[in-house]
């Protein structure tokens, strides 16, 4: 899996999170908890997590419900979020 350089800047991302919310609240339903996804989503959290390379299933669940349901997108915003944090030791 690779990287992919994203430009725009800080419209680009404003309209990025309108969009989203957009299409996460449309319908008329309440949104899943990340406890939700975690219980009855076993094995795409799995997936996420073994694409992301992190064993985290509570950030598993948060890059699932970001990433509206797409297991590697879900799984990039893992790897990057583990990229990010400073290693121990």
């Amino acid at each position: 899996m690779g990287y992919i350089a994203v430009r725009g800047g800080e419209e680009a991302i404003t309209n990025a999170e309108t969009l989203l919310h957009y299409h996460r609240m449309r319908g008329k339903g309440v949104t899943l908890t990340t406890q939700q996804i975690l219980e009855q989503l076993p094995l795409a959290m799995d997936r996420v997590m073994s694409e992301g390379a992190l064993y985290a299933p509570e950030l598993a669940a948060a890059a699932f419900k970001q990433a509206a349901g797409d297991t590697l997108e879900a799984a990039f915003l893992l790897r990057a979020y583990r990229s990010s944090v400073s290693r121990i030791g």
